[in-house]
């Protein structure tokens, strides 16, 4: 992911003189993107560690991150828009699988999604460089199941409530109405990294780095 981030920053940059007399538009957007969340999912090592003497585990951090939105954008002058938009995002999923010899066998996941709602602000320069800031909540499902044999019981559970989210970016214009955007966004929420999943009174807290594009419908 790094490297398609530092990639797609260079090729960027290497445009920058291509186009130029861009300027703030009001108009119905539409944009899509994927990136990665690092999110603080448990690890039940140190617990199995402290109980049991001989066990086996495996987890894997599937935290890639898929979104859509639409939004509209209003032009205050030039440079300067602000806006409103609507989204989903889908965050990702941890498995697990730990054995404990003749007392259990437990597999299980955690998984994220949200509806999201954010006001925006963006600064637009002629250049085709622009940067904005969102502030807004985001409704999250933290949703936990598991599968279990000898002493333990399957079952699952969810988190759900609305958190208040952040986010910050930079994108270039290749043409007056087609943005590319590097995003970093933060949402408020629990720190699932306790190994205790029952304990948690909110979703997971979120930290995602995503590149997305953006389609402007021209007026």
């Amino acid at each position: 992911m790094k490297k398609i981030v530092i990639s797609s920053l260079v090729a960027i940059s290497m445009m920058g003189t291509a186009f130029a007399d861009v300027s703030a538009q009001s108009g119905l957007y539409v944009n899509g993107q994927a990136g990665y969340s690092f999110a603080d999912s448990p690890d039940y090592t140190s617990t199995l560690a402290s109980n049991y003497g001989n066990y086996s585990y495996s987890q894997s951090d599937n935290n890639y991150v898929l979104g859509a939105t639409v939004g509209y954008d209003y032009a205050l002058t030039q440079n300067w828009m602000t806006g409103l938009e609507l989204g989903y995002l889908y965050m990702g999923e941890t498995t697990y699988n730990y054995t404990i010899p003749h007392v259990v066998n437990v597999s299980g996941s955690i998984s994220n999604w949200g509806i999201q709602l954010m006001a925006t602000g963006t600064y637009v320069m002629s250049s085709g460089w622009n940067f904005f800031g969102k502030v807004g909540g985001v409704y999250e499902s933290t949703d936990v199941s598991g599968s279990a044999s000898g002493s333990l019981s399957s079952g699952s559970t969810d988190q759900t409530g609305v958190l208040p989210a952040l986010a910050i970016g930079m994108g270039y214009l290749f043409t007056q109405n087609l943005n590319l955007s590097l995003q970093y966004e933060h949402t408020f929420g629990s720190n699932w990294n306790d190994n205790n999943v029952s304990s948690d009174s909110s979703p997971m807290t979120q930290n995602i780095l995503t590149l997305g594009l953006t389609y402007k419908f021209p007026l």
